[in-house]
């Protein structure tokens, strides 16, 4: 199952939509945009100069001057624009959530099924962070969250200190999920590693 469909989504990828929506935010956040706009993360000046333009064609913006510059303020239009924008951005982002819910929920029911109850999650990533929905109606119980940073040690996890890995051999366990896309070769091999008897490994 993917994670999301290309055909469902405007702004993930990112696309035209998604620079549209922040052109007209940063329009009406900063009062008004010229053309020699700062880049940010997303978006050099080039590609906002471009859309200004674009959007102002549009009736989205409205061009004046200041300082003899051009400067290019949100009109009544870009903002009806704006907020259909960001509706449809809040209705894209809730469908993925829907859908890594579904992701991670077959991930994990062959594990409850198989009468897996204990769990703990390993690294405290956004991975486990976007899994906790899902363990509660499997019947999961998530009882330690580990990682490798010795500067998650103690920090809180959903109510859970973070703990070394070596915290595992105290626990009583069903299974240690991994959460992350990254070096999960590494962090299965050092679960391996340490005496866990009867312990399953799964990778989400």
């Amino acid at each position: 199952m993917a994670l999301f469909e290309f055909s469902r989504n405007s702004f993930l990828r990112p696309r035209e939509r998604l620079y549209e929506l922040l052109t007209l935010q940063r329009a009406e956040s900063h009062a008004g945009l010229d053309l020699e706009a700062e880049a940010d993360g997303m978006m050099d000046s080039r590609m906002i100069a471009g859309y200004v333009r674009r959007l102002a064609e549009r009736g989205y913006l409205e061009e004046s001057s200041v300082g003899g510059r051009p400067r290019f303020t949100i009109t009544a239009a870009g903002r009806r624009r704006l907020q259909y924008l960001l509706v449809d951005f809040v209705n894209e982002l809730t469908t993925v959530r829907e859908q890594a819910r579904a992701l991670f929920r077959s991930s994990l029911l062959p594990l409850a099924l198989d009468k897996v109850r204990r769990v703990a999650l390993y690294p405290a990533s956004e991975t486990a962070d976007a899994v906790l929905p899902a363990l509660d109606p499997l019947g999961l119980e998530l009882v330690a969250v580990v990682d490798d940073s010795p500067q998650k040690w103690g920090a809180l996890f959903h109510g859970h200190r973070v703990q070394p890995p070596a915290a595992l051999k105290t626990l009583q366990l069903d299974c240690v999920l991994v959460a992350t896309a990254a070096f999960q070769e590494q962090i299965v091999r050092k679960i391996k590693e340490l005496p866990l008897r009867g312990v399953r490994v799964h990778v989400l």
